[in-house]
């Protein structure tokens, strides 16, 4: 029989610590806290953009005729090669420009031959064929001249004008100096290009064909200037008026004050200036309706005036005589005049009883009394 033993309480003890710290929710990995994208401290410190450089307008050139020479005879072409001493064609400088491009006159070589290459480069010297300063590049291909020829209407057996354009011109031409086309190189390993026509007799003094000191190709060669854009006045505000300009007043003529002269007198012109703006007549002022007459009312009898007039009882009647407003007199009428009492006679008993005496008057007429 087996008898059943009691565990340790050590062993008791370690298993509910190791049970405690196994049991725990604390994985021992700290969590980040999330991180909102919005927050300033996670965005990166802006960085300035960079500011937009305009690109650079293109130069535009305004090409003028310089020189040409344009006498020749039939059938009298030659051809440009690269052997030195063989390879160039002068031409002196009549105004000051940058080289734009030189027209030949002529017409393509056969297009498949032993000695005529496909194409040909060089440049443009100053003063020296060899030893000149570089003032531009240039090429110019079979294929160019034909292409030319047929904007022309012309065939590749026909002579027309076939332009070499200058690339990449350093300098520009400078009156009186003589410059050098010159061919260095020609594709294929051939040595020939093209068939040039030329004259004979030294028809242009300012330069040279490289065949012989008095031969002249005919060409046209081409300078230009830069264009200058128009400057773009400021824009003002509508608002503002403009400036006023000076209109020069010239002194009038004074003219005869005579009547008879001021019939043949010209007045002299005015200035010629902006006409003035219609002025609006001042509203007329209102006029009355004229007041109509008083009617005509026939003459009657004159009116006498009014006087005031005391009857009497008795007394006689006077007759009173108006005018009439014409100077005439109007027909008499009697009216009552008041008439002064009558004077009483000498010694006559008024009506008191008193006697009419004279009575006389003193400094004292009552304290002497007169008999």
């Amino acid at each position: 029989m087996v008898i059943a033993q009691r565990p340790s309480p050590r062993l008791l003890l370690l298993a509910i610590t190791a049970f405690l710290f196994g049991c725990g929710g604390d994985t021992g990995e700290e969590e980040t806290p999330p991180v909102d994208p919005e927050s300033p401290a996670v965005k990166e410190p802006a960085t300035p953009p960079k500011p937009v450089v305009p690109a650079a307008p293109p130069i535009v050139y305004v090409e003028e005729l310089d020189q040409f020479q344009e006498y020749f005879k039939e059938q009298h072409d030659t051809s440009v090669s690269h052997t030195r001493k063989k390879n160039y064609c002068s031409f002196t400088a009549g105004k000051a420009g940058m080289p734009i491009r030189i027209a030949l006159y002529g017409k393509p070589h056969v297009a498949t031959s032993d000695f005529y290459g496909s194409s040909m480069s060089g440049v443009l010297r100053e003063g020296n064929p060899e030893r000149g300063l570089k003032i531009a590049k240039w090429s110019l291909s079979r294929d160019d001249v034909v292409s030319e020829l047929a904007t022309q209407g012309l065939s590749e057996v026909d002579y027309g004008w076939i332009d070499v354009k200058f690339q990449e011109p350093t300098a520009p031409l400078e009156i009186g100096k003589k410059y050098f086309v010159v061919c260095e190189r020609i594709a294929d390993g051939k040595h020939f290009f093209g068939a040039f026509s030329f004259g004979e007799g030294n028809p242009y003094a300012g330069g040279r064909h490289w065949l012989h000191p008095e031969h002249d190709l005919v060409f046209r060669s081409y300078v230009g200037n830069e264009e200058k854009p128009v400057l773009e006045a400021p824009e003002t505000n509508a608002t503002e008026p403009p400036d006023p300009k000076g209109i020069p007043i010239t002194p009038s003529v004074p003219s005869p004050q005579y009547s008879e002269d001021k019939k043949n007198v010209v007045p002299p012109l005015a200035p010629v200036s902006t006409p003035p703006s219609p002025v609006a007549p001042a509203p007329a002022s209102p006029v009355a309706p004229p007041t109509p007459a008083p009617p005509v009312v026939p003459p009657g009898p004159p009116q006498p005036r009014l006087r005031s007039v005391i009857p009497l009882e008795k007394g006689p009647l006077e007759e009173i005589v108006f005018p009439r407003k014409s100077g005439g007199l109007e027909g008499t009428r009697s009216l009552p005049l008041p008439l002064p009492p009558p004077l009483p006679k000498a010694n006559e008993a008024t009506a008191n009883g008193d006697l009419n005496k004279t009575k006389r008057r003193g400094l004292l007429p009552g304290l002497f009394p007169r008999k």
